[in-house]
C-alpha cells in the first residue's frame, strides 16, 4: 500500500483552465486527463489524502461518477465552505458522524470515501508530524522543530518558510504525489532558524 496526496483538481469547473493555464482545451479533456493521471500512480488497495476542492460546482453525481473511476481509498478533508461543500451537500453525505465512518464508493473494487476533519496531523512511523489541510499555514504543529506541513488551495501560488509543500495539481505535474516523493523533497529543504 503507498499513501499519496493530493488537492485542487475542480473537477468539472471549466474556469479552472483559463485561470490555472491548465493545457486542455475543454472541461471534459481536463477531468479525463486528471482521471488517468490519478490512476496512473494510484492502485487498487493505495490511500489518497485528499485536502480539498475535488471539484467546483459539480452535482453529487458528476462527483460520484468521478470518485468511481479513480483508484484507492480516499480522505477527503471536509471544509464546510470549500468548493467541496455543494457536491457533499448534494448527496446528504455530511454530518459530524461521518469523520468517524466509510462510505463504499464502488463495493466490487472494496473501496470507500472517509471525511477527515479540516486540519488533520498524521503521525507516520519514523517521519517527522505532518499536518494536512486545505490552506497554507502561516505556523503548525510543530513546525519550529521541524514538522512538515502539506496543502493545497493556492494552486502553486504560495511560497513560505518551512517544510511545506503545495500537493495541488497544479504544483505536481497534474497527479497526486508519493509519501516517498514528500519525503524526497522535504529532505531537500531547510529549516528556517529562529531565535526563540
Amino acid at each position: 500500500m503507498t499513501i499519496w496526496f493530493t488537492a485542487d483538481q475542480h473537477f468539472g469547473h471549466e474556469n479552472i483552465i483559463k485561470y490555472c493555464h491548465r493545457p486542455f482545451a475543454s472541461v471534459e479533456e481536463m477531468d479525463a486527463a486528471l482521471i488517468q493521471k490519478w490512476n496512473d500512480v494510484v492502485q487498487e488497495g493505495d490511500t489518497v489524502w485528499h485536502l480539498g476542492d475535488l471539484s467546483y460546482k459539480a452535482s453529487g453525481t458528476k462527483v460520484m461518477d468521478v470518485l468511481y473511476q479513480l483508484n484507492g481509498t480516499i480522505r477527503l478533508l471536509y471544509l464546510p465552505w470549500h468548493h467541496d461543500k455543494q457536491w457533499i451537500d448534494d448527496l446528504r453525505l455530511f454530518d459530524v458522524s461521518v469523520f468517524e465512518q466509510w462510505l463504499p464508493i464502488d463495493c466490487k473494487k472494496d473501496k470507500a470515501l472517509k471525511f477527515d476533519p479540516p486540519l488533520t496531523v498524521l503521525k507516520l512511523p519514523d517521519l517527522p508530524v505532518i499536518t494536512l489541510s486545505h490552506y497554507p499555514m502561516a505556523s503548525w504543529e510543530a513546525s519550529f522543530h521541524g514538522a512538515w506541513h502539506l496543502h493545497g488551495h493556492s494552486h502553486g501560488m504560495y511560497h513560505a518558510l518551512g517544510k511545506l509543500l503545495d500537493v495541488g495539481v497544479d504544483n505536481c505535474n497534474y497527479t497526486p504525489i508519493s509519501l516517498e516523493e514528500v519525503v524526497a523533497y522535504m529532505e531537500t529543504m531547510q529549516q528556517p532558524v529562529f531565535d526563540l
